[in-house]
């Protein structure tokens, strides 16, 4: 959820009194990374930080390879204190990535989502505007008393010397709810399409003619999945890396943390008979683990 958000996030591993490894999350905006300036662009040091209640001094704590060092200052001064090693050998601070421009899912369409929240508070207004629309009289004087008969009854009787000089109305402003309509569909459409997000409560999304049709309609969802997974696959065995290369924790072939099979299931609806029918039609042609999978 932080990585939609923010495009990144950050996972801390720290031991507990009884040394056991457990994990915080922590957003951006409290923590960042250093890294080098190689082509490798190795991680150097995390930095957590917080502003006080007047937002001029802060304090934080930096992690390195094998030190935890708090430090405190304002905007101009640093101040480097209590120094503490944390034995991971490693960094125990894990980045997860979103994608590599750290972007969050939501980004490109901000301004869109701010249009149509513009057009919904202008056909708000439009339908408060008409709730009390204003009355107009040409050609005669109402008295208070009259007026207040008006507003309790909601009967007008009005006369004159002419009655063809006296009218009444209401004031009105031009109607724009079609151009509205126009533009809160056309923003919606865009809105899924640039954030490449199909509308499943669309009416004729369940309407497609064939599975293939459907499955290229979720195509551009499945591709930014994917492309999360990778990432979210390279994060995780990073911080498993982290934890067997504390000493406490015993020797740990590093082979074997990279060898950790993850699985990632996508909450997706599934078509269970014609997957047992595509299993049984590659009898012979592929293996029977192939199958089962």
């Amino acid at each position: 959820k932080l990585t939609a958000i923010f495009g990144r996030a950050f996972m801390l591993l720290y031991a507990d009194e009884n040394g056991e490894i457990n994990t915080m999350y922590q957003k951006p905006t409290d923590m960042f990374m250093i890294y080098d300036n190689t082509i490798k662009q190795k991680p150097v040091a995390a930095v957590y930080y917080s502003w006080n209640e007047t937002g001029k001094d802060y304090s934080g704590t930096v992690y390195t390879h094998d030190e935890i060092i708090s430090i405190s200052g304002d905007a101009e001064t640093n101040i480097f204190g209590e120094r503490q090693p944390h034995y991971f050998n490693h960094i125990p601070v894990i980045e997860f990535l979103e994608n590599e421009e750290r972007r969050g899912v939501f980004e490109d369409v901000i301004t869109l989502i701010d249009a149509v929240n513009n057009a919904l508070s202008n056909k708000a207004n439009d339908v408060e505007y008409f709730a009390d629309a204003y009355m107009y009289i040409i050609g005669a004087v109402l008295k208070d008393d009259q007026i207040d008969n008006v507003v309790k009854n909601r009967i007008i009787n009005i006369t004159g010397k002419s009655p063809s000089d006296i009218k009444l109305g209401f004031l009105e402003k031009p109607n724009a709810d079609t151009t509205q309509e126009n533009l809160l569909n056309r923003l919606m459409d865009l809105i899924f399409q640039v954030s490449m997000v199909a509308n499943i409560t669309d009416k004729d999304f369940g309407n497609s003619s064939s599975g293939v049709s459907l499955e290229f309609k979720l195509q551009p969802m499945k591709n930014l999945a994917s492309n999360k997974e990778r990432k979210f696959d390279r994060a995780i065995r990073e911080m498993f890396y982290a934890i067997s290369q504390r000493p406490q924790n015993g020797v740990v072939d590093v082979a074997n943390v990279f060898d950790i099979e993850i699985a990632f299931n996508r909450n997706l609806p599934r078509n269970v008979e014609n997957e047992i029918n595509n299993a049984k039609n590659a009898a012979g042609i592929v293996s029977e683990q192939t199958q089962l999978e």
